[in-house]
């Protein structure tokens, strides 16, 4: 009899799952903090990953691909950060001692309509960089929100403004579907250590 994680190890060997890392490498090689990085290094770390999270897998809820997609989105969105944090720690240092000031170049985001600067400067703190990391903090909850399902994105963007019940009935969903989706938006702005801004921007979430 087949275990429940036997599907996952056999769908890591299909042509859809190998041109899906495929894909997330090429993505990630075109930002500059990937560039020290090779494609296969890039396909290992995503395969570890999936591995890592076999056992939550269940059948019943999905199929193997679609497992496996959420755990790659989720997986993408977190080495983008983890190597944006490395760098900005890095660059922060040699910015101190030259005693230089941050130029930053601002970026137009997909969520750049909801992310208001005094929530940026609550999330960070006030203080004379705060240019340079309400910047990066955009890209990061950008990135973080990119991950998500369109349904997620829609269900995330309308709790700015509106209630439970407006969004479900919005949205043309129950209740307990419209909870569901919040409780996995929560998990997912937790694993990417971005829950605290979450929390500030809608107070629901």
């Amino acid at each position: 009899m087949m275990n429940s994680t036997a599907p996952i190890h056999l769908a890591l060997t299909t042509k859809y799952v190998q041109n899906l890392l495929n894909a997330k490498a090429r993505q990630l090689m075109r930002r500059p903090e990937f560039q020290m990085a090779t494609p296969a290094d890039i396909v290992h770390d995503l395969i570890k990953h999936i591995l890592e999270q076999v056992d939550n897998y269940d059948p019943a809820r999905s199929a193997p691909n679609t497992f496996i997609t959420c755990v790659v989105e989720t997986t993408v969105a977190m080495l983008v950060r983890s190597r944006k944090r490395h760098k900005r720690a890095i660059g922060y240092q040699s910015i101190s001692l030259e005693r230089a000031q941050f130029n930053t170049e601002q970026r137009n985001t997909v969520l750049g309509e909801i992310i208001s600067e005094c929530d940026l400067r609550r999330r960070c703190g006030g203080d004379i960089h705060d240019g340079q990391r309400n910047a990066e903090l955009s890209a990061d909850v950008a990135t973080a929100i990119e991950s998500l399902t369109a349904r997620q994105q829609k269900i995330a963007s309308g709790l700015i403004s509106g209630s439970e019940v407006s969004v479900a009935r919005e949205m043309n969903i129950s209740r307990r579907q419209l909870r569901k989706e919040i409780m996995f938006i929560r998990r997912h702005f937790k694993r990417l250590e971005l829950e605290k801004y979450q929390e500030n921007r809608t107070g629901r979430i």
